[in-house]
């Protein structure tokens, strides 16, 4: 009777403890519910990080929009005994501003940007065509690194004009020699752009934006 009872006792033992198989099947789980949860948490931070990189974009573009309809929209034309008209390319705008000068708008890579942008460029007189991109007479449309070590560019969309041309009764200014042969005709500027967020050297999202501006002193 004492046997039998130490028996049952042993046994009983023997079934109460974990197995490997059961441990190791439990490690198993927690790894895949792990790494689960990891690529949840980086699914979202990427979708956070896509998300304010195409918000700051689209403020980028309004501000790019902003800054073009205020000059360019102000631009007056010279009288036509100053031989001196405005000169519209696909790549390049130079208007007389109110102030006397001349602002430009042209395609270039700045020094530290990510690829190139339009550029900004404000003279006292009129510019030779393609002028050098110097730090001291330039500038750039939010284009240089912030604090958060983004920055942006205002590049090209598939390698399309970034101006087009149109005269006063709607049809489009043609080009002769690379540029619009009578600037006395041209009454709006179509500006096609893409707004493109980096950070780092990562390119985020880019945005498409267009805006068309009325000569109104032109």
């Amino acid at each position: 009777m004492k046997r039998n009872l130490i028996k049952k006792n042993l046994c009983f033992h023997d079934q109460s403890g974990t197995t490997l198989v059961e441990l190791l099947t439990v490690v198993v789980l927690l790894s895949i519910a792990m790494t689960g949860i990891t690529k949840m948490v980086i699914t979202t931070m990427d979708s956070q990080q896509k998300i304010d990189a195409e918000f700051r974009a689209q403020q980028d573009a309004r501000q790019v929009e902003y800054d073009m309809e205020k000059i360019l929209g102000e631009a007056k034309r010279l009288d036509a005994a100053s031989h001196q008209y405005a000169e519209f390319r696909d790549d390049y705008v130079s208007v007389p501003n109110q102030n006397g000068g001349w602002t430009t708008y042209y395609y270039a890579t700045p020094p530290g940007a990510i690829g190139p942008t339009i550029v900004r460029l404000i003279t006292s007189s009129k510019p030779v065509y393609a002028p050098t991109l110097r730090t001291s007479d330039k500038q750039m449309i939010n284009v240089m690194p912030n604090a958060s070590n983004q920055s942006t560019t205002v590049e090209r969309i598939n390698s399309g004009p970034i101006f087009t041309y149109y005269k006063s009764d709607g049809t489009q200014a043609t080009f002769s020699g690379g540029k619009v042969q009578t600037p006395r005709d041209v009454r709006s500027i179509l500006v096609n752009y893409r707004i493109t967020v980096s950070e780092g050297h990562t390119l985020k999202e880019p945005v498409n934006a267009s805006t068309r501006i009325n000569l109104r002193n032109y």
